[in-house]
Order: structure tokens, then C-alpha cells, then sequence
């Protein structure tokens, strides 16, 4: 890639131009573009991460704890059946200084950053101030929760572009959080469902309630991820294509506003392959992991994304002098890219 090249920054977008690679960024709704020496060009690799999943907690009680929407419960943990993380209440977290340390050494063309919190955003007590510090250096901040009060819901709609809640088939917790949420003013809110033959109903059942539900008229759109076999998710089963199909049937009949995580795109592409929504496809991006993303965990190191962790060598960002130089261009990160670029950007870390 050219070594010229032109950022701008405006109060609303954020911009990167260069002979080989391009982007335009909505600071407001997220929206990305992304193009190489023309606009018919559809770059593999960026120069650098656009988005980065930084976990700064192991921590996590679950759902229906007294850390979460239930204050009059008794339960200090209940851990999700299928965390690939398979954290649980006992864990670290990152304290602010290490995130500030981290943030730093970000490159400035980066635009979102997606951070790895527990159920209720109690697991590390830095995360408002981490998360307004990465505002303060012109990075969106994201998060995932699943079970979070009214005061929590505020501080979020404060600070965030976005977040998800997950759904773990309780539907008053999930739901209330949303609408708190939808409440406080945060105008994307998503559910995220993870896929597998056990919990596919899940995903049927909140198709359903979208449209029924009062608490569910704000939400913009229902995320579904696709199961990765690792950590407690191992004794769960991956959807076939035909089942996966069906799922994506279903949304379309139905109508509502869907995605998937870049995990599920082979199979998307698959599912809409010869049908009217086939134009869909150019909003497909396969696995971008080390391509246009990238993942460092509680402890400052980095992966190619955080289901690389354990299986893959691991990158020393605290100590690294240039991210570009030291982790992105790393040849460890280049060996993943080679491999997924090899095997046409899908998973090779898991059969998904």
C-alpha cells in the first residue's frame, strides 16, 4: 500500500484516503464504506484495525443476579450455559491506567471499539471512565451487556454509539433492558441471539415477539451469532445450512431489521444465493478477523479476534513502540490474514 494518504475527521464522519485503500465512517449510526483504488474495488486487507474487541473484564454473575434488573435476588452468579469465555464470578478486570496505556498506542484511523464487559457492567469499575477516555480519543465506544438497571442504561446512552443485549431466553430481562435503555435515549440498540440446534428457539421466539412486544419498539435490529464450540459453548451443536436458511427465511417473511456476526457469512451468502434478496450479499463481510479487526484481551495481549485466544500465539501490546508496525504488520497477525485469505475468509479456527 501507498505510504500517501489523507484522514479527516468531521464532527459527524471520520475519513481515510489512499491510492489502495479508503473509508468513510458515520460517527452517528456506524455506517461504513470501504472501497480500494475505485469504488467497484473490495480491499481484503486494511491498513490497519477499523475495529478493535478489547476485553477489559473476566468477570461475569450472569443474568437475574442481584447485580443485574433484580436487586431483591439472592443469587451473587449465574453464568451463561454457553460462554465461550466460559468466565464466570470470580475473574480480573483491567484497570483504567492499562486501558489508557492500551488506547494510546491505537492508531488514529481506528474508528470503533467494542469492549468485552460482563452481564450487568459490574465486573470492572473503570469501564464508564475507559469507555468516555476512548471517546476522548476519537474512538466509538460499543458494548454488550444482558442485564443492566436503569442508572446503568443511562450511563451507557451517555457515552456509546451502540449496544447489544444478549438474549439467554429470559425474555423480561432482556426485554426490560432494552426498554431502559430505549428510555435513556440510545437510539442503536440491538439484541444479540447465539445460534446453535439447543437455542434456535430463542431466535424464533424474538422474531415473534418483534412487532408484540412494547419493550421491543425502539430496538433496531436482532444480531444472531453463530456458534463457535469453545470454552462451555463445546458441548452445544452449529445449525446445517438448512436449518440456518430457514432462520434467515423466517426474518425476511417477517420482515424485521436482521444481521450476523461476519462468522455466519459463508452461510448467509449461501442462504439468499438465487433469491430476490441476493443483492444482500454486498453487505456480507466474511471473517475480517486480522483483516480489518482485531482483539486484545484483559491482560493487554492481542489475537486475531478473541476465539483465536488459546489456539493462536499471542501479540505483547503493553510493550509494543509502533501498532502498526509491531501488531498489525506482526507476522504472526500476517500468518492468520495468509490463512484466511487462503481459505476465502472463513473461520479457521472452528467448524461454524
Amino acid at each position: 500500500m501507498s505510504n500517501e494518504y489523507v484522514g479527516f475527521n468531521h464532527p459527524d464522519s471520520k475519513t481515510f484516503h489512499s491510492n489502495d485503500f479508503n473509508y468513510f465512517f458515520n460517527r452517528k449510526t456506524g455506517w461504513t464504506a470501504t472501497w480500494g483504488k475505485t469504488k467497484d474495488d473490495n480491499p481484503d486487507i486494511a491498513p490497519f484495525p477499523m475495529i478493535l474487541d478489547m476485553e477489559i473484564t473476566t468477570k461475569c454473575y450472569g443474568i437475574g443476579t442481584r447485580f443485574g434488573r433484580n436487586k431483591d435476588s439472592k443469587l451473587n452468579s449465574n453464568p451463561c450455559s454457553f460462554c465461550y469465555k466460559s468466565n464466570i464470578n470470580v475473574g480480573k478486570h483491567m484497570p483504567f491506567e492499562i486501558a489508557k496505556t492500551i488506547i494510546d498506542k491505537l492508531p488514529n484511523e481506528l474508528t470503533q471499539i467494542a469492549f468485552g464487559v460482563d452481564a450487568s457492567l459490574v465486573g470492572n469499575p473503570d469501564w464508564e471512565k475507559i469507555f468516555h477516555y476512548a471517546r476522548e480519543k476519537d474512538f466509538i465506544p460499543n458494548v454488550t451487556v444482558a442485564d443492566i438497571d436503569d442508572k446503568t442504561a443511562k450511563k451507557l446512552a451517555n457515552v456509546v454509539g451502540a449496544t447489544a443485549v444478549s438474549y439467554y431466553g429470559n425474555k423480561d430481562i432482556c426485554y426490560d433492558s432494552i426498554d431502559a435503555l430505549a428510555k435513556a435515549g440510545l437510539k442503536y440498540i440491538n439484541i444479540h441471539c447465539m445460534i446453535s440446534k439447543e437455542t434456535v428457539k430463542n431466535a424464533y421466539d424474538l422474531i415473534e415477539d418483534i412487532g408484540n412486544d412494547e419493550r421491543l419498539s425502539k430496538l433496531y435490529a436482532i444480531v444472531f451469532l453463530s456458534l463457535k464450540r469453545k470454552g462451555r459453548g463445546d458441548k452445544f451443536h452449529c445449525l446445517t445450512q438448512e436449518e440456518f436458511t430457514r432462520l434467515v427465511n423466517a426474518c425476511n417473511e417477517k420482515g424485521i431489521n436482521y444481521g450476523f456476526d461476519s462468522c455466519s457469512g459463508q452461510k448467509f451468502l449461501n442462504s439468499i444465493k438465487g433469491t430476490d434478496k441476493e443483492n444482500l450479499g454486498m453487505y456480507c463481510d466474511k471473517c475480517e478477523s486480522g483483516r480489518m479487526s482485531y482483539y486484545i484481551n484483559v491482560d493487554g495481549f492481542g489475537f486475531p479476534c478473541s476465539f483465536s485466544e488459546g489456539i493462536w500465539k499471542p501479540v505483547d501490546i503493553l510493550h509494543c513502540n509502533d501498532f502498526i508496525e509491531d501488531v498489525w504488520n506482526n507476522p504472526i497477525t500476517q500468518n492468520f490474514r495468509e490463512m484466511s485469505l487462503s481459505n476465502n475468509c472463513n473461520c479457521i479456527c472452528y467448524n461454524v
